[in-house]
């Protein structure tokens, strides 16, 4: 089947997706489906209709476009890169083309299932690797799959079917969705769907790698007075939160604060813009609401405790967060986060390599850059590049910190090979006591639930 390219609006897109599941209702044809499915992604990705205006407006929207639709709005919610997000709609037309099919004996389990049915009838496709991970991860709950073992994308598709499956006005099936569901994720997922339907897609005004500072006071703030600082902080709550928790840590009465006036005072000028940079940090970070926010998280705080341990150097904990946060940063950008769970499944004993080639990309390099010395943490910029280039053979001892503070990470949270602890400072006599005093000193966990 021939696909018109030229498709200007929204009717149009419409009325081909119809057309090609009209066409595909006659053959059982797995390759045509994958072909449309790249086709009307593209298609739909080059029109500017806004999803959630069309989902809340258009009460006759087909149940096929539908789905796309409410895929299309929770990935843009959750900030889901271009890639991954080409990935889940391409997923949704996959579903929707292969259920369109000629009902077959072998698969008449899957039909009540369509994103299952489209695994299975495309499992002879060698070029369906990635989607069928999607496809075959959908329905958990059904197929009573752990929470730690779901992907974000697979949950997305789920709920795109569950709310497309009955001719009834969405918010009608949400209302039904939220009386019979079990699962949390699901209520995550349909609480962030109430919340952006009718509303304008706000998704470019999330931080990228490219301009992820660029909203930063920082700068300014640095030599501000304490009343300037107290004015800022009290029209940012988000800013102010980690001041006040700062504070209440040092509070001898062990009280919590809440006068900003008070918080700063006890501070001192030497800790607060250290606490400023953690606390900005976090924000930009939490705004991109990656599913692994939790594991990441956790990662940059043990990232953090692990450089104040090797580091001759005297510093307050909220600066050693800082400079972790400036490192960890690109964490929140791993585009493979959005297809995997939060904990990925192993045999017993096994160790999994983790994947950390996104710090070989040149955007990496220079996104680690820009927030150091957007946050005056400038001396750790040339042990950082030694670091990223691999240079550790040559290198200082801020250098050799970064690299074992980081293996540490990756054996005690995400279960890497311990052989990368080999190479070790000199104050480090055994890798197994080091990783446990590392647990200990950080009171850290592993997260087993996506952040939705």
């Amino acid at each position: 089947m021939a696909v018109q390219t030229k498709v200007n609006t929204f009717k149009q897109y419409q009325a081909l997706v119809l057309q090609s599941s009209r066409y595909l209702s006659t053959r059982s044809e797995p390759d045509t489906a994958l072909k449309l499915s790249m086709q009307l992604t593209a298609i739909r990705l080059s029109l500017t209709e806004n999803c959630a205006l069309l989902l809340q407006s258009e009460t006759d929207m087909p149940a096929a476009v539908q789905r796309i639709e409410i895929i299309l709005l929770l990935c843009r919610h959750y900030q889901v890169p271009e890639k991954a997000l080409q990935l889940a709609v391409r997923a949704g037309f996959c579903s929707v083309l292969c259920q369109a099919m000629p009902e077959q004996a072998q698969s008449a389990r899957w039909q009540a299932y369509p994103a299952l049915l489209a695994a299975h009838i495309l499992k002879q496709s060698p070029q369906s690797s990635s989607l069928r991970l999607i496809l075959a991860g959908s329905y958990p709950t059904e197929r009573k799959v752990a929470y730690w073992l779901q992907n974000p994308l697979s949950l997305i598709l789920t709920q795109a079917e569950y709310l497309s499956s009955q001719s009834l006005p969405l918010s009608q099936q949400i209302g039904l969705r939220i009386a019979v569901t079990k699962s949390e994720y699901e209520i995550a997922l349909l609480r962030q769907l109430l919340q952006r339907l009718g509303q304008l897609d706000n998704s470019d005004l999330a931080p990228s790698t490219e301009n992820f500072s660029a909203d930063s006071r920082f700068t300014e703030l640095y030599d501000a007075e304490t009343k300037q600082l107290e004015q800022y902080l009290q029209q940012q709550p988000e800013l102010a939160a980690p001041v006040l928790a700062r504070a209440s840590q040092l509070n001898r009465q062990q009280q919590q604060i809440s006068n900003l006036h008070l918080a700063l005072n006890l501070l001192g000028r030497q800790q607060i813009p250290f606490i400023l940079a953690e606390a900005e940090l976090h924000y930009q970070l939490t705004r991109l609401k990656h599913p692994s926010q939790a594991v990441w998280q956790q990662f940059s705080k043990v990232m953090a405790h692990a450089l104040a341990l090797l580091s001759a150097e005297q510093h307050s904990e909220a600066y050693w967060q800082a400079v972790s946060l400036c490192l960890c940063a690109p964490l929140w950008f791993r585009y493979n986060d959005y297809s995997s769970p939060a904990l990925a499944p192993q045999r017993l004993g096994s160790t999994a390599p983790f994947d950390d080639s996104i710090y070989r990309q040149d955007s990496t390099h220079a996104l680690i850059s820009d927030l150091l010395c957007q946050y005056q943490l400038t001396i750790w910029q040339q042990p950082v590049t030694q670091w990223l280039h691999n240079m550790t053979t040559l290198t200082d001892n801020r250098t050799l910190a970064i690299s074992f503070a980081w293996n540490s990470c990756k054996v005690l949270l995400l279960n890497d090979n311990i052989e990368l602890l080999e190479k070790r400072p000199a104050a480090v006599t055994n890798e197994h006591n080091w990783l446990a005093q590392l647990a200990a000193n950080s009171e850290c966990y592993c997260p087993l639930t996506l952040s939705l």
